[in-house]
């Protein structure tokens, strides 16, 4: 991989794209380097109003602050670097079964590798090193749900951040001061939930629309204008099979927004989310979606509208 006049990177497969990836080691100019420094100091922000939300220092509308200029710093380094997210994809498919009914699945993630500081921690004091082995423990699960589908990569990346940053923190305490307790605070239990509560995938809008005309028959939330134009995107589907099965397709919005496309027989359903959902959400949406093309059989096929019965999915949406 290198850089070329045109400021493009050419890969080892000879292709080339605009802007280097993150992490590649590529010359950035002084706009990157800034964009680097705001998005870490938005970061920190954003670390120590959670902390503070959690021992109720701030509000939720303050988190809400700080946590959309953490979004901003985000999208406006992404933009500077080049490296956009991929048009929709296709879903990957389960292994073939009786009726198979596809879904996305997470990556499976790498496994955790033994790591030297909770040896040099075993060594350094017993008690810390069992300490330390229960939070590797953890790393262990958190990488188990995943590559599961059980949590998405937001809540991936957040959680384990703040295990490894308790690890450092905590070996750090003990080797300067082996007879303080100060260590066993970082160690303690609390943030890990909130900060999945906080990355979590919230889901604006869901909404279903006629495959034929395209007209939108039902929406429950918002959707928003970019939500919308992906709409156009329909004849991507090809004809309706049969079984009402087929591929889901994703991508994000320039708000920075995921969408989730869901196709059955007749209808499609369009689903809004803050961001990347997780396995097991995606796939109890797919299954309401079925479940509406099951119950409203007999009208979809005459072309009925009037007699539909749509979700109930209330409890699902959230207001933006």
């Amino acid at each position: 991989m290198r850089t070329s006049d045109g400021g493009e990177v050419e890969t080892q497969t000879g292709q080339r794209r605009a802007g280097p990836r993150p992490g590649e080691e590529t010359l950035v100019g002084p706009e990157i380097l800034t964009g680097l420094k705001n998005l870490e100091l938005a970061r920190d922000r954003l670390l120590a109003a959670a902390m503070a939300f959690s021992d109720g220092e701030i509000t939720a509308q303050q988190l809400r602050a700080v946590r959309e200029f953490y979004r901003e710093q985000d999208l406006l380094l992404t933009r500077l670097t080049g490296s956009q997210v991929p048009p929709f994809t296709e879903e990957r498919t389960a292994p073939p079964a009786p009726e198979p009914v596809p879904e996305p699945q997470a990556p499976v993630a790498a496994p955790v590798e033994p790591r030297q500081e909770v040896r040099l921690a075993e060594e350094a004091g017993e008690e810390i090193g069992e300490q330390l082995a229960g939070l590797e423990r953890k790393m262990a699960r958190l990488e188990q749900d995943f590559a599961l589908g059980n949590i998405n990569p937001t809540q991936y990346k957040a959680v384990r951040r703040h295990y490894h940053e308790q690890r450092d923190v905590a070996l750090k305490l003990h080797a300067s001061n082996p007879s303080s307790e100060r260590w066993r605070i970082v160690l303690e239990e609390g943030k890990t939930v909130f900060l999945l509560q906080l990355n979590e995938a919230a889901c604006l809008g869901f909404a279903i629309y006629d495959t034929q005309s395209r007209s939108r028959v039902f929406l429950e939330g918002s959707m928003g204008r970019s939500a919308e134009e992906a709409m156009a995107l329909l004849g991507t589907f090809g004809p309706p099979t049969a079984s009402g099965t087929g591929r889901m397709l994703a991508t994000r919005t320039d708000d920075g927004d995921s969408l989730l496309l869901i196709p059955g027989q007749h209808t499609v359903a369009l689903v809004r989310f803050t961001s990347d959902p997780p396995g097991w959400q995606v796939r109890a949406l797919r299954e309401v979606h079925r479940n509406f093309e099951a119950a409203n059989h007999v009208s979809l096929a005459r072309g009925e509208r009037i007699t539909l019965v749509f979700p109930d999915v209330s409890r699902i949406v959230k207001s933006s």
